[in-house]
């Protein structure tokens, strides 16, 4: 497929840039979670090809629930750039 170029007027760094990838990240999030539960499983997030998310399942998890939040993922996620700065 042609690379996508952004429209004009879409800026794609800094905070711009990361809004657009938790908008992108929480609709892929959304359309995981088919039981509307608010959170997802291990195998959902594999199905809906959040790679990342199944991958670090059990970080994520940190309550051992086997079921993760967005706002989990985003903590996870939040943590994770804050230490590799």
């Amino acid at each position: 497929p042609a690379a996508r170029k952004p429209t004009a007027g879409t800026q794609t760094t800094g905070a711009a840039l990361h809004a657009q990838v938790v908008r992108k990240l929480a609709r892929q999030f959304g359309a995981a979670d088919t039981q509307n539960t608010g959170s997802i499983t291990e195998a959902q997030a594999r199905a809906a090809g959040l790679g990342y998310v199944a991958n670090h399942f059990r970080q994520i998890d940190a309550s051992g629930s086997g079921r993760v939040s967005f706002s989990d993922v985003q903590r996870y996620m939040q943590a994770r750039s804050t230490n590799q700065q």
